[in-house]
């Protein structure tokens, strides 16, 4: 087809057309972010939707008068409640600015029609690179080897490695692929637990989460990304770690209540597992009178695993991507199944 300035012309009325179809769409529409974003980034979302109404706050009183009228609300968990669902009346959809979503499900979520959303997807690099810090730290004890550094130590140490080791991950979603993709570069066997176990690259044996039985005692590293459901919380007790071998080391970067934590102490205090890498916690900020603190098998990190420079810009683009999909009608990339939890 010959490209004429007429035909340009055509296509610039229909791109124009479609343009205000777009606004028609957005107009009167009401986002309420409860987060303290720079500027450029909610400025970047008005670029691509600029007849929305985009409000930003943190502050309680702020936020709520602003929500008895908003539309699609984007927050962090600890802004939900059921007062503050109460008084929003209009609202269709909530976006969360995490993946995990424990914080969101409450009953007036559950059981309203409001769609939620998370951010899934965005952590994969920089959580998996914390994973495999806390495994190289083990394995070639740079903890140990800091504190005689310390007293001017010139000591070698036993060490291990991760090469013909096999690594479990509990939670195989877009984090745990990831972890896997990473593990096969260190030369591990992977081994994986699904909900519905199908063939996945770089996982050399997945099962069920019903099967912890099958994968325990084989693992010489445990790391656990599921979500936190009724059905995973405290999935990791005194049971499953005397199944585990004596040798094992365990990293949780999925949520705190996923592992019953006294157990865990116990495990490590007593050494039926040689250590532990945390990052989250059951209560957070960890106490400062928590045992954990006193373990010298036990590294901890304070919730950061997902921290990295680009986290806010791959959230709002990853947002932006959803409210396309939700001016037109689409299912929306990262819905959350409300009755499963994630």
């Amino acid at each position: 087809m010959t490209f004429s300035k007429d035909n340009a012309s055509g296509l610039n009325r229909q791109k124009n057309n479609l343009r205000e179809q777009d606004e028609q769409q957005e107009r009167g529409l009401k986002i309420l972010f409860t987060a303290n974003l720079k500027e450029h980034h909610y400025k970047n979302i008005t670029a691509s939707f600029p007849s929305i109404e985009l409000v930003a706050s943190a502050e309680k009183e702020v936020i709520d008068k602003e929500i008895k009228d908003t539309d699609i609300l984007v927050a962090w968990g600890r802004f939900i409640s059921k007062e503050l669902l109460q008084k929003a009346t209009k609202l269709e959809w909530i976006h969360a600015l995490s993946t995990g979503v424990d914080e969101f499900l409450i009953p007036e979520v559950i059981d309203s029609s409001v769609i939620l959303t998370n951010s899934r997807g965005i952590h994969r690099e920089q959580m998996s690179e914390h994973v495999f810090s806390f495994l190289l730290a083990f394995v070639r004890r740079q903890f140990d080897y800091h504190n005689q550094k310390q007293d001017s130590q010139w000591q070698s140490l036993e060490m291990s490695t991760l090469a013909n080791r096999t690594i479990g991950i509990l939670g195989l979603g877009a984090l745990g692929e990831e972890i896997a993709r990473k593990a096969k570069a260190f030369d591990m066997k992977v081994l994986a637990t699904k909900e519905t176990p199908r063939i996945f690259p770089h996982v050399d044996e997945i099962y069920s989460s019903d099967e912890l039985d099958k994968i325990l005692p084989e693992v010489d590293y445990l790391v656990l990304t599921v979500p936190l459901t009724e059905k995973t919380k405290n999935m990791i007790g005194e049971h499953e770690l005397r199944q585990m071998k004596e040798t094992a080391f365990l990293v949780n970067v999925a949520r705190g209540e996923v592992v019953d934590e006294q157990a865990l102490y116990r495990a490590l205090k007593k050494r039926w597992l040689a250590g532990a890498g945390l990052d989250v916690f059951s209560q957070e900020p960890l106490p400062g009178e928590s045992p954990l603190w006193n373990l010298d098998n036990c590294y901890i990190t304070p919730h950061v695993g997902g921290a990295s420079p680009d986290y806010v810009k791959k959230a709002v683009e990853l947002f932006k991507r959803n409210l396309t999909a939700y001016l037109g009608g689409n299912v929306l990339p990262t819905e959350v199944d409300k009755t499963r939890g994630y």
